[in-house]
């Protein structure tokens, strides 16, 4: 499905828009980077080393209430494995978009929990073995997960997962050689590639790992280049150009949809208000989905971070939005060894790093709103810090 979507597209493209449409992605590109660059330096919380030693030092007098922590994990895990496994056993595909909150909840409470615990109880410079061995409950729940998803054929948990364990672990423990990261990017790479061809065909790892592995190698064989295996995030330039193609034809649609977004964390809401605005669903109101209503594509396709906004609010959209993007990645990075909150925001991002590009950047709202509400819940500064900070002040 996803290689005919793509074909289906390239075949739609008008190439005269191709070129402004790089541009405009160029544009967003130069703001973000702006808006990092501008940002106000804090020399004394810059991340300068991968072992947050401030923030290690901050930790005793903060409370982590590790059993609510394990608690709420449990329950979150529980309930996103059994929606899962009821596909599986039903035969239906699944993907995350058809229980976002449910899975967006699992997902920040993993990232708390194994961020919470690897302050706690691993030591700087341990080994990668010490780590996964001090976050055994997290780290082997969430594999059985991932393979769950590996099997049903959905890659999305499967690259958070594993980008908030790495993360994790690079972040809060220390680096590794860059011969082992390289290695273990390119087997990733290889592996989500193969089941993007074999998730809809009868050789999918569901049907058997002999018919996988061999289906797998044999589209590998067929592919001339990096490039090739790397389609679903190369392959997005037909989205931009038929996205901006639209645009030019018919100008922006639905731009008071910035009302919506701050509602994104909360259940329903997103709904009533598209409803009440436009009368549409927020699936209608998607930028994936006026891409292929434009392109009369009758299934559902990506879209692309740049021309998601350009659609909604135009080229004062790229640039206030993308700026203010920059500001705020700065400003979260710049506070890593000193508030626990922003680590596990950065963390998040992490996750989510892959798909933005083929997705949108306003896709971080919902799950930094869950990441605050639950780390509320399960992280509390003791009063006597907090008495201290304001005589400090």
């Amino acid at each position: 499905t996803g290689e005919a979507i793509l074909s289906s597209l390239i075949k739609r493209i008008d190439f005269k828009y191709l070129t402004k449409a790089v541009a405009l992605s160029h544009l967003a590109i130069n703001c973000y980077f702006l808006g990092f660059s501008l940002s106000k330096k804090r020399k004394k919380t810059m991340l300068i080393e991968p072992e947050l030693p401030d923030l290690r030092e901050k930790i005793d007098s903060t409370i982590i209430n590790e059993k609510l922590s394990k608690t709420l994990y449990l329950f979150s895990f529980i309930a996103v494995f059994i929606n899962y496994l009821s596909h599986l056993y039903t035969g239906e595909s699944v993907a995350v978009s058809e229980n976002p909150f449910l899975y967006d909840i699992y997902r920040c409470v993993f990232i708390i929990a194994i961020v919470c615990s690897t302050l706690k109880n691993v030591n700087i410079k341990a080994s990668v073995f010490e780590y996964c061995r001090k976050n055994f409950l997290y780290i082997s729940t969430s594999f059985i997960f991932i393979l769950l998803c590996l099997v049903i054929g959905d890659r999305g948990p499967v690259i958070t997962c594993i980008l908030v364990i790495a993360g994790t672990y690079l972040i809060m423990v220390k680096r590794l050689k860059g011969s082992i990261l390289l290695l273990s990017i390119s087997v990733a790479i290889i592996l989500m590639f193969s089941i993007r061809m074999t998730r809809t065909s009868s050789e999918s790892i569901q049907n058997g790992v002999g018919a996988f592995t061999e289906s797998a190698t044999a589209a590998l064989a067929e592919r001339s280049s990096i490039w090739d295996t790397m389609a679903d995030l190369t392959g997005i330039f037909a989205e931009m150009t038929v996205g901006y193609e639209r645009v030019q034809q018919t100008g922006i649609i639905y731009p008071a949809k910035i009302i919506i977004v701050p509602f994104y964390p909360f259940p329903m809401v997103p709904s009533l208000l598209s409803k009440l605005l436009y009368n549409k669903s927020p699936n209608e109101l998607s930028s994936g989905a006026l891409i292929g209503q434009y392109a009369t594509i009758p299934w559902p396709n990506g879209t692309h971070c740049v021309i998601d906004i350009y659609i909604f609010w135009g080229l004062p959209g790229v640039i206030f939005l993308f700026f203010l993007f920059g500001c705020f990645i700065k400003w979260i990075y710049t506070k890593l060894n000193n508030d626990i909150y922003c680590l596990l925001i950065y963390i998040m991002l992490i996750g989510i790093s892959i798909y933005i590009p083929r997705s949108s950047i306003l896709d971080f709202i919902r799950p930094m709103g869950y990441i605050i509400f639950f780390s509320a819940l399960i992280i509390r500064p003791k009063q006597r810090r907090h008495i201290s900070y304001v005589e400090e002040i």
